[in-house]
């Protein structure tokens, strides 16, 4: 087994580099030529979107790279198709006009390609607005592949020009037309007013001021357009360094990035550098890019083209990357260090390059499994002064950046979307310390051999500029700060942040402001100086409060104590001094003088707790790791009790207790997010709060806020029943809150609504709860779809995606008896036309939802769906009567509803087969 396994290794080492996948300028002949013929039209029959939009959204569930595409083969050739025109001086011009109908974008990949010497390929739009090329000779590959980029619009020109000296050398066939179908594509946008992607609106453009400290890391990113059999797809990765720094041109990306294509598929790889906004806001127009085409695979971390292991891919362009590019290798750490801070740079949806942040160190996770090994860091998102950037589809393989500009990861998914919840702003990132040596033993499923080729042990190195080994600053500094030179044009930042900024002109002044809450040690510095910068520190009406004037290039600082309130900091240059090759640095850092005076320990146990009013915010400190608070509040009558937990320096929790200890509700959000409990129908007496640290999470400085809440209680009218049965069901209008009453411990209430082909996706929620609710989905055959089981009055989720048009049933009961005659629950049956994220409580009752398997009997194709408390790996098993197992495959399941087409093996002949998810078993009957 050895010896092929060498000859493969020695393939790969000795793949030739050929020369760059790079256009060359220029224009086509026909623009200014008066050419009469006919160009021949060939047709691309149109797409099913709804079927292909139902598939993504499930894709997009399952963690899979965003697919935008699909590859139409065709055989249009120059002996074949097109019109030729014969020009006075013997040279030729080749055109056809490709119509994709339907499509917002296009694509084109070729066999067989090669263009002599002299000859030129364009391809452009009928309105010529947009033009690709021109390719020359320098863009043929061994084996004949090629691809050109995307072009937006149905329908695109392709234009060959051949001199007459070179008269049937070339040749080329369009062996596949790209339907890009999808619109979370910049270029197939259908509304030229909006932005050029469909990323979310929070994202933050590369060049907005969280970009100021990365603009070489940038350099390094580039956007994917990646070919998987008929499908193209979008993913994102960067360019890496390796221990030798001879730019060689290693590109890093996510294993499930299209890591299972074929060498033809990775030939006709194209990557988008230097896409991306000049400035923090949207272009007007869009941006130009660099593109290289082609690559080959050195290393991955599993074999199955899903997110394995740590999920990494290595790739090597098959061409030398121009200097004009002016790209960057970025460098990597592969100790298993978690960073303290640092970002993502990504293209999510496709779109222009975004930056993200987190400032909270990575903590050890996995993305498919539960304990160590831990593979994957998980990253939290935060707001910053633009916006709070995420990550979408199309950010796949995105490095993730440590505190010191190196990659230490590459994104496999998460929940994170504009629309997530603060608690569900994160993601998950393959270790650069597990794709080092972890994933294999051997040099393809490993980083380390190709990064350090020579085995120096080095685990950490900087990033290079071109030529490979030079300086790694930035030639220029960009100031993304301006206009900043008055105090009403001061750009607001942030303390414990780096600002890079310059003087350009002798009258130039940056001012910048800072909003502190509390009284604060205040330690401002300047550095980095090209020239003799200064700086001053004013009140919020320009009085100077301090300053700092060191003479040369020597760094100024100030500390000083301040109250509460809003300042600002001048930096100029000393006597007109101006310096615009290097960024000065800016850093504040703010330290609250006394800390939190915590007045109400000890507070400890249910005895010493400490007894507050309602109506009035409380600061108090979590001091340690084995510190717990406990607060009394007596109430009279009967009233809702709402008690927020706000302000929180760390991952604290809060609980609502009765009078002898019992827990009445809980609130445990992920991190620094509020908590906030609501106990309905609560009689008059005595309450207790208890408030913790998470795993021993503790400040010993930063106060947490508490305010309760007290409401008198609003007697409940039951306008539905009767409704205890589902033929009773009541009508219920969709995205609309009702109020209605679990009376006994034998009630049972029973509602009805449908949903409709513009909007299936379902979302049921059962709020405001007297006591432990449960709700259950049902559709008009009377299964069960879904159910949200929390345990106490946790409010209650049910997420049912791409359901089937129809009329569904809710059914709410109290469990284990559970009611309330004087207070309402809430419901709400919301359908929308994008998928909901589903999530899972802490406190949930129930296990996995059962398997469900139709049509039965099937003519060759079955769907599978059910319900997940997690997300995990699973194989789907078919097996005969006799137990021999004639179909598997590894399904990715995502928390909540899971839907998977199966297409039987065509070899199988009629009969009853079992099929299992490996806890259930359903049978298919198999009529053809």
């Amino acid at each position: 087994m050895r010896k092929p396994l060498f000859l493969l290794l020695w393939l790969l080492l000795a793949c030739h580099i050929s020369n760059a996948q790079v256009s060359r300028g220029g224009k086509p002949y026909s623009y200014s030529a008066d050419l009469t013929e006919k160009i021949t039209t060939q047709t691309i029959p149109s797409l099913s979107q709804e079927n292909l939009r139902k598939e993504d959204e499930q894709r997009e569930k399952q963690g899979l790279p965003l697919r935008v595409g699909i590859i139409f083969p065709t055989k249009y050739s120059l002996d074949n198709t097109g019109t030729w025109s014969t020009l006075s001086n013997g040279d030729r011009i080749w055109r056809l006009k490709i119509d994709a109908q339907g499509a917002l974008a296009t694509s084109l990949y070729y066999q067989d390609f090669h263009l002599p010497e002299g000859a030129t390929l364009f391809v452009y739009n009928e309105d010529h607005t947009q033009l690709i090329g021109s390719y020359t000779s320098a863009n043929n590959q061994e084996g004949g592949l090629f691809a050109t980029e995307i072009l937006k619009g149905n329908a695109c020109i392709v234009e060959y020009y051949e001199p007459g000296s070179a008269r049937g050398k070339g040749h080329f066939t369009i062996s596949g037309v790209n339907n890009i179908y999808s619109d979370k594509i910049p270029e197939g946008r259908k509304d030229q007013q909006k932005d050029f992607g469909d990323a979310g609106s929070c994202n933050v453009n590369v060049n907005c001021p969280e970009g100021a400290n990365w603009q070489n890391q940038k350099r390094a990113v580039a956007r994917i357009l990646l070919r998987l059999g008929s499908s193209a797809y979008l993913c994102t990765g960067a360019l890496v360094n390796n221990a030798r720094s001879d730019c060689k041109p290693y590109f890093l990306t996510a294993n499930h990035c299209g890591s299972d294509a074929s060498s033809s598929d990775f030939s006709q790889w194209i990557f988008y550098f230097n896409y991306e906004a000049p400035s923090c806001a949207n272009p007007a127009n869009e941006p130009v890019s660099n593109t290289i085409t082609g690559c080959v695979q050195r290393a991955r971390s599993g074999d199955t083209g899903e997110a394995d292991g740590s999920d990494f891919q290595l790739l090597q362009f098959t061409s030398s990357i121009p200097a004009s590019y002016n790209v960057y290798y970025a460098g990597w750490n592969a100790n298993d260090v978690a960073s303290p801070s640092g970002v993502t740079i990504h293209h999510p949806a496709g779109d222009i390059k975004k930056i993200s942040t987190y400032t909270s160190p990575l903590t050890n996770d996995n993305f498919n499994t539960t304990g160590p090994p831990y593979t994957h860091w998980k990253a939290v998102w935060v707001q910053t002064q633009t916006n709070w950037s995420v990550t979408e589809g199309g950010s796949s393989g995105s490095p993730l950046f440590n505190s010191n500009g190196q990659i230490v990861g590459q994104l496999s998914g998460g929940p994170s979307s504009c629309t997530a919840s603060a608690a569900n702003k994160n993601d998950e990132y393959g270790k650069m310390s597990y794709n080092w040596t972890s994933n294999g033993t051997d040099i393809l499923h490993q980083l380390k051999p190709w990064l350090d080729p020579d085995n120096t042990g080095i685990l950490s190195l900087a990033g290079t500029n071109y030529p490979c080994g030079g300086d790694t600053t930035t030639p220029s500094c960009t100031d993304l700060y301006e206009p900043n030179n008055t105090l009403g044009t001061a750009y607001t930042i942030t303390t414990d942040t780096d600002i890079r900024g310059t003087i350009t002109t002798t009258s130039d002044s940056d001012y910048f402001r800072i909003v502190l809450g509390d009284t604060t040690l205040l330690a401002i510095t300047l550095d980095n100086l090209g020239a003799n910068f200064n700086f001053r520190l004013l009140s919020s009406t320009g009085a100077q409060l301090a300053a700092s004037a060191n003479t040369g290039t020597t760094p100024d600082s100030v500390l000083t104590t301040v109250a509460p309130g809003t300042y600002y900091v001048q930096v100029y240059g000393n006597n007109g001094a101006v310096y615009d090759s290097t960024c000065y640095r800016l850093f504040a850092h703010a330290t609250i003088v006394g800390g939190c005076s915590d007045q109400l320990e000890s507070n400890n146990t249910l005895a010493t707790a400490a007894t507050i009013a309602a109506g009035a915010t409380l600061p108090a400190l979590i001091a340690s790791a084995s510190d717990v608070d406990y607060y009394r509040i007596t109430t009279t009558g009967t009233n809702t009790i709402t008690v927020s937990l706000s302000n929180l320096p760390a991952d604290y929790d809060v609980r609502l207790l009765s009078s002898t200890g019992s827990q009445l509700g809980a609130s445990s959000n992920g991190g620094t997010n509020a908590e906030t409990i609501t106990y309905s129908g609560a009689a008059a007496g005595t309450y207790y709060v208890y408030i913790f640290g998470y795993n021993g999470a503790f400040n010993a400085s930063k106060c947490y806020h508490l305010l309760v809440t007290t409401t008198p209680s609003v007697a409940c009218t039951n306008s539905f029943e009767p409704n205890a049965t589902q033929a009773t069901a009541a009508a219920i209008s969709v995205n609309t809150e009702i109020n209605s009453q679990i009376a006994s411990s034998t009630d049972v209430d029973w509602f009805k609504f449908s949903n409709t082909s513009a909007q299936p996706h379902i979302e049921v929620l059962l709020s405001n709860l007297p006591g432990d609710y449960d709700v259950y989905l049902y559709d008009s055959a009377g299964t069960q779809r879904g159910s949200s089981t929390n345990g106490s009055t946790t409010s209650e989720r049910i997420v049912y995606n791409n359901a089937a048009v129809g009329t569904y049933y809710i059914r709410v009961i109290g469990y284990n008896g559970a009611s309330s005659t004087t207070v309402c629950y809430k419901l709400t049956a919301n359908i929308s036309s994008t998928p909901k994220i589903a999530e899972v409580s802490k406190s949930r009752k129930t296990v996995d939802g059962e398997l469900n398997v139709y049509p039965v009997p099937s003519t060759g194709k079955v769907y599978t769906e059910f319900s997940s408390m997690a997300n995990r790996q699973q194989y789907i098993t078919l097996t005969d009567m006799t137990g021999k197992v004639v179909y598997r495959k590894l399904y990715r399941i995502v928390v909540g509803h899971n839907r998977f087409e199966i297409v039987l093996p065509s070899s199988l002949q009629n009969g009853i087969y079992i099929l299992s998810d490996g806890n259930t078993s359903r049978k298919v009957v198999l009529q053809r």
